[in-house]
This record gives C-alpha cells, structure tokens and sequence, in this order.
C-alpha cells in the first residue's frame, strides 16, 4: 500500500513539536486498545505453566469451530465471488448499482438474527417443513436445534459480501493494455480471468481469511441454534464460576492458532487494489446469452441472505402493535445502543485517525498486528480482560459502573475496522500539499485539516459507520460489561431470545435492521458529498 511520505516539517523549526504529536498519537491508541488484550497476555503466561491446557471438551470443541469457521468461508466465497465478479465486469445496465447496493444488506443481519429468521422459517411445525413432507423430500420435520452446517450457512450468508467486494476491487483493477493483450491470444473472458488473477489471489486469501476469523470468533449464531463452540464454551465457563484464570486456560490455544492467521491476512490485504489503476476501468464482458443467468445467480444470495429472513421477521413481527409495544418497552435501550454505539464510532475514528497522521509513511509491523488482533478474537475474551481491568481499579470504577465501560471495550474490539478503512485514504493523501504547508509553516492541524482531511473525510465516515453498526450490534462481550442500567437492544434481543421468543423479539430485530440501514444510507451519502 503507498502512503504519502513524512511531511518535512523539519525545515521549518516544528520538527520536535511534530515528533512529540507523533508521540501523543500513538500512544493514545495503544493506552485505549492495548491494555485488555495486555491483560489476556499476561493471564495467558500465567496459566501456561499449569494443568493440561485443553481438556478433552475444550478439544473437541476448538475442532468443531475449525470445521464451521471453514464451512462457513467455503460458502461465502461461493457466494460471494461469482457475485462481485458479475458486478466488477459485466453489463447489467441499471441493475449494477442496485446489487451493489443490495450487498450491503445481509451485512446489517447480525448473526443471531439472521440465525432467528431462519429457526422461524423451518419450525417443525411451520410451512416449509410442511411442503417438504408433503412432496415426500424429507421424512421427519428439518432440525435447526444443534445444526452445524446450519449455524456455518448462517455466518456465510451474513458474510459474504465480504469476498464478494474483495473480488469487485480486485476485477476492477486490472490493467486495461494487460487485458487487451491478453485478448490476443484468448476469448474475452478467459482474457479477463487470466488479467486478473495476479490481483485476484491476495484479495481472495484476505476475503477468506476475513470471513474465516469473524467465524472462528463468533459467538451469536452457535449460541442461538444449541451449538458448543469455542466462543461459547469461553462464555460459559466464566458465566458459571467467574474465574478469569480458567477463562484464560481455556483460551490460550486460540490466540497461538490465530496469530499467524492474521499475519498472512494483513500481507494478502496491503496487496489488495482498491480501485482502477491507472484511473481507467476495464471494459464491461458482455453476458451473452447467459446475462440472465449471472443476474439470477446474483440475486440467488441476496433472497436468501436479505429477502427471506427479513421477510420471515416481519411476518412473525405482526401485528403492527407490536411495534409500539416494543419502542415503548425498550426505549432506553435503543438510547443506550445510540450512546454507546455512537461513542465508540467516533472515538475509534479519532484514535485511527491519529494512529495514521503519526504513523504515516512508516510500518510498525508489531504494533500494527497488535492493534488489529482484537477483532479476531472472540469477544468474551476482551469482555473478560476489560471486566479485570476496570472493576479491580478505583480509578476506573466509575467507568465500569457506566456506559463508559461498554464504549472502551467497543473501540477496543472494533478499533480494527477504523484503522483498516482509513488505510486506502492516505494513499490518497498529496504529500507535496503537506510539504507546501510545512514550508509555509503551517502546523499539524492546519496540514492535516487542508490537505488530509478532504481525502480521509469518505474513509473515515465508512469506518465509523462500520465501528458503529458493530458495536450496536455486539452481543456476547456487551452481556459480561455492561452495567445493571445499561442494556442495549442487541442484549435485549439476546434476553427476549432465551426468556421470551415472540413477536417482540422479531420486532425488535426488524427495527435494528431497519436503524443499521438509515445509518449505513447516510453514511454513504455523506461520503459521497465528501468525495
């Protein structure tokens, strides 16, 4: 990835000021990220020298989330791929913005509600379950409770988008005098698979890696079908007996696992394009023939991932009173979610932010890896970490008694997100505009307000918006933090679930949808001003 170079402050007397900036920078991201996944480490090292790591649950239980963290990847990439390829580089005049835009939806379903959707639509007792005995396709009502291969269809297709854009950036980045030589010697489309190909690998190994980690971490879809996992196996253990130390011991494999996982996937993702080199889009395939079959294999994902269970969700919504009844029961709630949420958003926004304006046209390998491995990691764990850190602390007591507890342990989870979206913003950054500034001995804040800003503005509001929809929808490390008055609607969600399925817990999952899409559309008109 190309960032813009050190801005040579230096000539004009501010070198120290903008080395002491760097400092403040760096450090204020580390003191906010670091100390819980500090804690884990040092709990880790702690427990190594004990009894037997792994038992033979934690075992068996650490295999079965490999095997639905590969399931799940497998069919995302089977979604998704075929899908960013045909919006990358066929013409589908009028429809090619309209998928596009319709891909960000499965990403608004949390897993537990995209979990719920689907457990409604084949009840045992409920209409599909029904039509298949009835043309004799099955011979015993569909279990959902304890399905495995269920729980991995639920994580791919809330996550397929994901390699779905890997694959539109990566298509659409190939040099058009490549693809055109290319065609000598082969038929169009084999000329643009093979022009893409050096482009398309890292963006499938990062796209993969990506949905492979949230999988491996994820706590909602597992937990909500009956299905032991390693994430839920953590949750448990420490809801019974509330010992970090255990928490830590069960825990210990995981991060040795995930580590080298996450190193290859930051090297694939400083390879992905972001866009057209050279400023110039290659030409659009022509379907054929088969143009109806690429646009149905397209909308195949988004009926199951987004028509289907938001349908099903509000059917078993109705009737429409629940609605009030809901908003009314859980008004606080989605004032909690809005504070937090929100919170987290921009503070891990100003953290990136400052993270990259000191950081800029220098790697810190470590640091970065460091920075970027909380979300890899199930949240319980970081929950845990930040339960130790602020309740054993008089300090930082009243955090841990407030929503300030729930906003740290968000941006320490979905710091990430902020950081990696900025990314391809500086590279957008002119460092001769910075120089300028520098020689007319403007200082960091006018630089980086004149020259930065304009650029970032587009990446830093996805990036917020992406922290912000995540964390609104945080479930296991929320249920551990969060204070007896600071319930968001993610936990009431995960409540009604366990001591109240009904109307009102599909009610209430509409209505998050529905608040993740306004935000996502603002968000997105907002940058798009900016650009």
């Amino acid at each position: 990835m190309t960032v813009p170079g050190r801005p040579a402050s230096g000539r004009c007397g501010s070198g120290g000021r903008a080395d002491v900036a760097a400092l403040l920078g760096i450090a204020a991201v580390v003191l906010v990220v670091l100390p819980p996944l500090m804690w884990l480490g040092a709990a880790l090292l702690r427990a190594v020298p004990g009894a037997p790591l792994l038992d033979e649950v934690g075992r068996r239980l650490l295999l079965r989330s490999l095997h639905l963290a590969s399931l799940a990847t497998g069919l995302a990439l089977l979604l998704g791929v075929p899908y960013g390829w045909y919006l990358a580089r066929y013409a589908a005049p009028g429809a090619r913005r309209l998928l596009a835009g319709a891909s960000v939806l499965p990403l608004l379903l949390p897993p537990y509600v995209m979990t719920l959707a689907w457990v409604l639509l084949l009840s045992p007792a409920g209409t599909v379950n029904a039509w298949l005995l009835k043309q004799g396709w099955i011979s015993s009502p569909i279990q959902t409770h304890g399905s495995l291969p269920l729980a991995a269809a639920m994580l791919a297709l809330v996550y397929w988008p994901a390699p779905a854009w890997f694959t539109l950036f990566a298509a659409r980045s190939v040099p058009l005098a490549l693809e055109d030589a290319a065609r000598l010697h082969l038929p169009d489309g084999a000329a643009a698979r093979w022009a893409a190909w050096p482009a398309l690998r890292p963006a499938l190994a990062a796209g993969a890696l990506l949905v492979f980690l949230l999988a491996l971490a994820d706590f909602g879809a597992p937990n909500s079908l009956g299905v032991p996992t390693y994430p839920v196996e953590i949750v448990n253990r420490f809801q019974m007996d509330r010992d970090p130390g255990a928490v830590a011991r069960v825990a210990l494999p995981l991060p040795l696992l995930v580590i080298p996982l996450l190193l290859a996937q930051l090297r694939w993702l400083d390879r992905v394009p972001v866009g057209p080199r050279c400023g110039t889009a290659p030409r659009r395939l022509s379907a054929g023939r088969w143009g109806g079959l690429g646009l149905l294999g397209c909308l195949i994902p988004l009926v199951l991932s987004a028509a289907v269970p938001l349908t099903v969700l509000a059917v078993h919504s109705l009737p429409l009173d629940t609605y009030a009844a809901v908003w009314a029961e859980s008004s606080d709630h989605f004032v909690n979610t809005a504070l937090t949420a929100g919170s987290a958003a921009i503070w891990a926004t100003v953290l990136a932010l400052g993270y990259g304006w000191a950081t800029r046209g220098r790697r810190r390998p470590v640091l970065d890896l460091l920075l970027t491995l909380p979300y890899a990691l199930p949240a319980a764990l970081i929950g845990v970490a930040m339960i130790q850190l602020l309740s054993h602390s008089e300090a930082a007591r009243p955090l841990y008694d407030s929503l300030g507890g729930l906003v740290w342990t968000y941006v320490a989870l979905f710091f990430p997100f902020a950081l990696r979206s900025l990314q391809p913003g500086w590279a957008q950054v002119d460092p001769a505009l910075l120089d300028e500034g520098a020689l007319l001995g403007a200082d960091a804040w006018t630089q980086f307000q004149t020259a930065a800003w304009p650029a970032l503005r587009p990446y830093a509001l996805v990036g917020g918006g992406i922290v912000g929809l995540l964390a609104a929808r945080e479930i296991d490390a929320t249920s551990l933090v969060r204070p007896p008055d600071g319930e968001t609607i993610a936990f009431r969600i995960y409540d009604y679930l366990h001591y109240a399925p009904g109307p009102k817990v599909a009610a209430l999952s509409v209505l998050l949808v529905l608040i993740g899409a306004v935000v996502a559309a603002a968000l997105s008109a907002a940058a798009r001003d900016g650009e």
